[in-house]
């Protein structure tokens, strides 16, 4: 009973996915959209390295908008020392090598799209535009992210279309349980992203790529 149960919560999460992906069907992408005319807009590494682009050019608006969606806390990357800025970026990355968990026979290697790394402060995001999860994806980067050496926190983001959460975070396989809760990982939507985009950048866009990439 408890083995059926489970496989029609993971029909119903599936289902949802799909039929949150198809709600992404709808408006227009002009024809001299340079995305578009590129055949890359459905791609999700440029997703992934376009972002990084503006993020790390819009690090301290990017903040204050994590801030006001409460992804990120209010105190993170405060100035703890007037000689320096805890604010500042100190590296980008994308595709930010993280090994399997060695406790796990369902891991195994991979890389987190998108690696922000402040004085006091990391932002790690998993881009999903319409791929799949890979078995325990975030669970994997969550425990590496815990276990790096030193004071530094970090947020854990989980970017869809629609802001779904995250269907394979549990690791059954092990003598103990081993999963994520709701509170290891923030979602953010494409949407939600779109409108930091609008409303802080678009202003100053004078090669229109900005506007050319919201419209998608």
């Amino acid at each position: 009973m408890g083995k059926n149960k489970q496989t029609i919560q993971l029909h119903t999460e599936s289902i949802k996915g799909l039929l949150g992906n198809l709600q992404l069907e709808y408006g227009y992408v002009s024809d001299d959209n340079i995305f578009k005319i590129l055949n890359i807009e459905d791609k999700e590494i440029f997703h992934s390295r376009f972002l990084k682009y503006l993020i790390s050019g819009n690090w301290d608006s990017f903040i204050g908008f994590l801030k006001y969606k409460q992804i990120l806390d209010e105190k993170a990357d405060e100035n703890k020392d007037e000689n320096k800025n805890e604010n500042q970026l100190l590296s980008s990355q994308c595709e930010f090598f993280c090994p399997a968990l060695q406790e796990c026979p369902e891991s195994k290697n991979g890389r987190i799209d998108l690696y922000f790394e402040a004085r006091n402060h990391i932002v790690a995001i998993e881009v999903k535009w319409h791929a799949g999860e890979q078995p325990i994806q975030l669970l994997r980067y969550h425990r590496y992210l815990d276990n790096l050496k030193g004071p530094i926190t970090h947020t854990l983001i989980f970017l869809t279309p629609t802001k779904r959460t995250a269907q394979k975070i549990s690791c059954n396989k092990r003598e103990k349980k081993c999963s994520l809760t709701k509170s290891d990982y923030k979602l953010l939507s494409f949407q939600d992203l779109n409108k930091w985009l609008s409303k802080n950048l678009t202003g100053a866009d004078p090669t229109g790529l900005i506007s050319q990439y919201s419209e998608i």
